[in-house]
């Protein structure tokens, strides 16, 4: 599968010129906290070009144009070029579409109000900073207030709102931001019909070690404690044969969940590991961190659901992504 470079006019958010002389594309996505962008990139190019919004697209069967699909659309500054073979040369960084709401902060007194429609709030947050379109899929009741710390940065409170409910974000190949609960449907499915999409070679892994197995909450003078005594959970306090504990005081609760609903959903998110698969294969159009992949991989005695939790999208001579899908084997509560 063959690929292009467009420049995007930041008003419009449309595609202008297709761009020349770009030798390589990398782009890169992976979901969590340390990832509140989730998306970043790099570009090699031969020539000279100016910082700005450029969109990668994936082009159809020898190159055709009827059949493009937008891979992913960043803000690419250059880091610097050398004169060689009496031409420019050099590489430009891209950040995500979300990057304006890491530059711009909270001022004092800054919070999202008990009550508000908390998807519709953290989209009129985004809205109100970046280019790109904001939508929404859906919507949650935030129990009680959020309030920002000053100078926090307006992607940190939006986060800081769609983790109270378990929601996400994914970023589509033409940088529209959907704020949505994480997805239930499948985006793929790696089977022995389409093994061609996937490389020979796969790693996989288990890491359990920081995981806890009991959750103490306190607000005010209410406490609430809930224990993952499963016997079949790898991280349970049988399994590891210890408490291993976590503490959290005035939780932020949505819909009306009782302090020990909170709590539970807490455990069950901390305890939400996940063994995962490194692989490599072919570029998929609306596959996101997020998405769910079901495998039946046979011959490699892989088989069950999965998220995809990070990728890196290479595209030179082709287009190949490299990938991390994670199945969840902590408490399910």
């Amino acid at each position: 599968m063959s690929w292009r470079v467009r420049k995007i006019d930041e008003s419009s958010w449309l595609p202008t010129e297709e761009v020349g002389g770009i030798d390589s594309v990398t782009v890169k996505r992976a979901y969590g906290k340390d990832a509140e962008l989730i998306e970043s990139g790099e570009m090699s190019f031969t020539g000279s070009l100016d910082e700005g919004w450029y969109r990668i697209e994936a082009l159809g069967a020898q190159g055709s144009t009827k059949q493009v699909e937008p891979i992913a659309t960043l803000l690419f500054s250059a880091d610097g070029a050398d004169w060689s073979h009496n031409t420019w040369g050099g590489t430009m960084t891209g950040m995500s579409v979300l990057a304006y709401a890491s530059e711009r902060k909270f001022g004092l007194g800054a919070y999202a109000p008990k009550g508000a429609d908390g998807a519709a709030y953290a989209a009129e947050l985004l809205s109100n900073c970046i280019p790109a379109p904001v939508k929404t899929e859906g919507s949650f009741v935030l129990n009680d207030h959020i309030v920002f710390d000053l100078g926090s940065t307006i992607i940190s409170g939006v986060w800081a709102i769609l983790d109270s409910a378990g929601w996400c974000m994914q970023i589509d190949g033409d940088g529209t931001v959907t704020v949505m609960p994480k997805p239930t449907e499948y985006s793929l499915e790696l089977t022995t019909e389409t093994l061609g999409l996937v490389m020979p070679d796969a790693s996989k892994s288990l890491p359990i070690e920081d995981v806890p197995n009991v959750m103490k909450v306190y607000d005010n003078e209410q406490y609430a404690e809930v224990r993952n005594d499963d016997a079949d959970s790898p991280t349970s306090t049988v399994s590891r044969g210890r408490d291993i504990e976590e503490v959290e005081e005035n939780p932020t609760r949505v819909d009306g969940e009782t302090l020990y609903a909170y709590a539970r959903r807490r455990l069950i998110e901390l305890s939400d590991i996940y063994e995962t698969i490194d692989i490599e294969r072919e570029y998929v159009s609306g596959v996101l961190p997020y998405s769910n992949v079901r495998v039946s991989l046979a011959k490699a005695g892989i088989d069950g659901d999965f998220m995809s939790m990070s990728q890196t999208v290479e595209c030179s001579h082709e287009i190949k992504v490299g990938e991390t899908l994670g199945r969840r084997s902590g408490w399910q509560g």
